[in-house]
């Protein structure tokens, strides 16, 4: 099978206070350039999946298992926020939910 597409996963990890700043500081991990296949999911699926009907939903599929859970997904230069990781033997899929930014 080939992969058309490129992903960048993002795990965000629990924030943590950091006496030098004073602050509590978010870690995130970016796995960079991960090969993949992605399409969306139809009304009907989103519908039965997720209990939604008017929610943008972008499967992205993988040929092997993850070893991390990612929070965050960057695809053709947009970000998504992961609603459902599914693992099954040797491959594994991602359903993603598109954040809309507020530019102000």
């Amino acid at each position: 099978m080939r992969f058309e597409d490129r992903v960048d996963l993002i795990v965000q990890k629990v924030a943590k206070y950091n006496p030098v700043t004073e602050k509590k500081e978010s870690v995130e991990k970016i796995l960079s350039n991960i090969p993949c296949n992605s399409s969306a999911l139809s009304r009907e699926r989103v519908l039965a999946e997720f209990g939604e009907a008017y929610k943008d939903i972008t499967v992205v599929r993988f040929n092997h298992e993850l070893d991390v859970i990612p929070t965050h997904a960057l695809l053709r230069d947009r970000r998504y926020r992961v609603a459902d990781v599914r693992t099954y033997r040797h491959k594994t899929s991602i359903y993603l939910h598109e954040e809309l930014l507020n530019e102000n």
